[in-house]
């Protein structure tokens, strides 16, 4: 059974300002910068060629569906175009009712 004892500890101004200097916060922030900056994925690129066809495209949505055709994935196309990811999975989805 959980404690539902709802105690409240009243501190001091200065004490309460003792715990907040003595918070370990600079490996707290050290840890959380690691974690994320190894999630980074590096930008995809496209060749000379298919840059060239990327911006004939005269919609996000077929610029969309071309990335997709160059088997690249949602979240790549998302990064690469600057949109958010569900726009870009939106756009994939409908195209694949459609065909069916």
């Amino acid at each position: 059974m959980a404690n539902t004892n709802n105690t409240k500890i009243q501190l001091s101004d200065e004490c309460y300002a003792d715990l907040i200097d003595n918070l370990p916060t600079t490996n707290v922030v050290a840890a959380t910068t690691a974690s994320t900056s190894s999630r980074k994925k590096e930008l995809r690129t496209l060749t000379n060629e298919q840059l060239a066809i990327y911006n004939s495209l005269d919609s996000k949505s077929k610029k969309i569906k071309y990335l997709a055709s160059l088997n690249w994935s949602t979240g790549d196309i998302a990064r690469y175009m600057g949109i958010i990811y569900q726009f870009a999975r939106n756009v994939l989805i409908n195209a694949s009712k459609k065909k069916s």
